[in-house]
């Protein structure tokens, strides 16, 4: 074999064994991203549930972590808890009749006032306005 010959094995090895790895790269952060949005659905409700303390249980910094997501989903591990917790608090407002109080509890809001302003900012209507509305074209803002 000529030193060409070698040099294009090499070539082709190493890029194969670069593929592989950035594969299983991309494989372990998929894993992650979905442990992620796996712990938010389990624990949405509750109030001290964020980047840090996700990035904890996945023994990561909350800035590796929140680039991870980000990248993947295109929102940040905060705006997806929200997400979340917003989803559950519609659901919550057009098929129960517990306070806003009550909702903003249960869905993982320390604060109902906090709740109340974030509602309104990102869907147009006050918590009760969209319950009146039957969800009416509630959408996010």
């Amino acid at each position: 074999h000529s030193i060409a010959d070698l040099k294009a094995f090499f070539t082709e090895l190493f890029g194969r064994i670069s593929l592989q790895s950035q594969m299983h790269r991309q494989q372990q952060e998929d894993e992650i991203v979905a442990r992620v949005k796996e712990t938010v659905q389990k624990r949405y409700m509750e109030p001290g549930l964020s980047l840090s303390s996700i990035a904890q249980d996945e023994e990561t910094t909350a800035e590796v972590l929140g680039d991870l997501f980000r990248l993947a989903e295109g929102l940040s591990v905060a705006k997806y808890i929200n997400q979340v917790r917003f989803d559950h608090a519609r659901e919550l407002l057009l098929s129960t009749d517990l306070s806003v109080a009550e909702i903003a509890q249960r869905t993982g809001f320390s604060n109902a006032q906090y709740f109340f302003t974030l509602f309104k900012a990102s869907f147009g209507q006050t918590p009760s306005e969209y319950r009146h509305a039957d969800g009416g074209e509630a959408q996010l803002v």
